[in-house]
């Protein structure tokens, strides 16, 4: 009985905590600049022309079998764009009807975004188990 209630605390805590990881993720991806200029390598990356598809792909999910949970960027069509920015690599993008392959550097946020959600963990669990 009350290794079930802790149980259902720590599931939600995980949840909660995966949530907000995703937020902070998605706060952290900024428009660009009037010039669309695009962020500089070790910096998160930015939005151009008003395109929220990659901020809109982060995702959180909680694995019962497992116990834990995830955040980050979904995989968006057959393209290689979240790993390609968060670890620098090739990109294969579709212009003007043609695929483009394109080196990116790395510019790495959901590292950052884990940091700051490591600092609120442990408050999470504060008063998480009642009676």
């Amino acid at each position: 009985m009350l290794l079930d209630k802790v149980d259902r605390a720590k599931t939600r805590v995980l949840i909660r905590q995966a949530a907000y990881c995703k937020g902070v993720a998605r706060r952290m991806i900024r428009p660009a600049k009037k010039g669309g200029e695009s962020s500089t390598p070790g910096k998160p990356p930015r939005m151009h022309n008003g395109s929220k598809l990659f901020k809109l792909s982060i995702h959180y999910g909680y694995s019962r079998m497992g116990k834990y949970s995830v955040a980050g960027p979904a995989q968006i069509t057959n393209r290689n764009v979240p790993g390609a920015l968060h670890k620098g690599g090739r990109s294969v993008t579709i212009r003007k009807g043609k695929r483009v392959s394109q080196k990116v550097a790395a510019r790495p946020f959901m590292d950052k975004a884990l940091a700051i959600t490591i600092k609120s963990f442990p408050g999470g669990f504060r008063g998480s188990v009642t009676r």
